[in-house]
């Protein structure tokens, strides 16, 4: 690369983001080509951060908390996957620009106020919001849910169980949720209030980790009278590889459950594939 830009500045910036964002892959790449790449490219090895005290990287991730202004990290990370916390609190604080989250540690009621930009999460809801200080969906602050788009919630909806008694109801207030995903063995009443009151919601997936088990839930699905008699289509049995890739930032060539479920709706909308076909491919 030529020491002086044969383009203007801010296009060949604007080419290296656009490639580092499209193809995360190459950004080790890009980092070499010239000073100024690197000054470019360097916080986009920062735009997903896994927090996990077993992590390789856990040690670079050190070195650059201790030399980096905590602005950086503001302006840097985009997605969280945190397994732990235990000694992350001041990078968490320092990560507001956040807009994809995925946990099994930590506190997602603060997360929220915390990360106003967040528009998708995988995570338990009912954690954060404990029953005794939360006793009613109604007592749960949705206005903290105001702009997520895309949520996968880890509790079961079971019958008469407190998450199907708390979450339901809450879930049907979200304005702008567009992607809903459930974890365990259907109960299909929880989905029949889910599709009738979230009203924008384009695509229901419920996850299993295996193939065989999706299939299953879709045969129990179908069988279900009250859902055979209107095959809602934005319904998807879908397989995940990983517990976090609900909250994968985009890129060319993501192939998250997300993208399997959208891909399988356009195919039934469509015409391509039968409106009893429920699995997404693999």
């Amino acid at each position: 690369m030529s020491p002086q830009p044969r383009l203007p500045l801010e296009l060949e910036r604007e080419i290296f983001e656009i490639a580092a964002s499209a193809h995360p892959g190459t950004v080790p790449v890009l980092l070499r080509v010239a000073h100024r790449s690197f000054e470019w490219i360097e916080p986009f090895l920062y735009q997903t951060i896994h927090l996990d005290n077993r992590s390789p990287a856990l040690d670079a991730l050190r070195r650059a908390r201790l030399s980096k202004p905590s602005t950086f990290f503001t302006d840097a990370v985009r997605r969280l996957v945190i397994m732990s916390t235990s000694e992350f609190a001041d990078l968490i604080a320092s990560c507001s620009g956040t807009t994809h989250l995925a946990m099994v540690s930590g506190d997602l009621n603060a997360y929220l106020t915390a990360m106003p930009r967040l528009v998708c999460i995988s995570a338990s809801l009912l954690a954060a919001f404990p029953p005794q200080h939360y006793p009613t969906s109604e007592s749960i602050p949705g206005s903290k849910f105001a702009h997520i788009t895309h949520l996968e919630v880890f509790e079961s909806l079971a019958e008469d169980n407190d998450a199907r008694t708390r979450l339901v109801p809450l879930l049907c207030t979200l304005p702008v949720l567009t992607h809903l995903a459930l974890n365990h063995t259907p109960y299909f009443p929880s989905l029949d209030a889910l599709l009738a009151g979230c009203l924008r919601l384009r695509v229901l997936c419920w996850l299993t980790n295996t193939v065989d088990k999706a299939r299953l839930h879709a045969g129990m699905l179908v069988a279900w009278p009250p859902f055979r008699e209107n095959l809602h289509h934005r319904v998807v049995m879908a397989v995940y590889s990983d517990w976090a890739e609900g909250t994968e930032l985009p890129h060319v060539g993501r192939r998250t459950y997300w993208d399997k479920a959208e891909a399988l709706i356009e195919r039934k909308l469509s015409g391509d594939v039968d409106k009893t076909c429920f699995v997404a491919d693999i």
